[in-house]
């Protein structure tokens, strides 16, 4: 739900931007933590299709971008994660 809520107003603030209409509210919403759990969803989103469909890719690229996903997450909520 809230990819489809989160494409449909980046697609909103498009057509404001064209139609030269207010896009403030749009901005501040994309910029909160919803915007930020959006972008961190989409990013182990991308890793987790990477890993699955064994895409051509230098393991160490992986390593380094879940790395990157995994050190903002505060230590009591990494029980069975090792980097």
């Amino acid at each position: 739900m809230l990819i489809n809520t989160m494409k449909m107003l980046k697609r909103l603030l498009s057509y404001r931007s064209i139609k030269n209409e207010p896009i403030d509210e749009i901005v501040s919403f994309l910029n909160s933590d919803a915007g930020k759990l959006y972008q961190f969803q989409h990013k182990v989103d991308v890793l987790l299709f990477v890993i699955e469909e064994k895409v051509d890719i230098n393991v160490k690229y992986v390593n380094v971008a879940a790395n990157k996903l995994i050190k903002p997450i505060p230590d009591k909520y990494k029980l069975n994660i090792s980097s």
